[in-house]
């Protein structure tokens, strides 16, 4: 039971990432911006960035 539990929580991980791109793709060519310029851009992109590579290893 231990083992179905560890692949859901690795599929339900996987599909978090997947949206948390998705809404970082929308914010990137959405026209709304918290500052002008890239600068916001830049700085979710990397945000989103470290959060899904990093994501297994704080679950560990």
């Amino acid at each position: 039971m231990c083992r179905k539990a560890a692949e859901k929580e690795k599929k339900m991980n996987g599909d978090l990432k997947k949206i948390l791109w998705i809404i970082t793709i929308i914010y990137v060519l959405s026209p709304i911006d918290l500052f002008p310029g890239p600068i916001d851009d830049i700085l979710v992109l990397i945000v989103n960035y470290y959060l899904t590579r990093n994501g297994n290893r704080i679950a560990e």
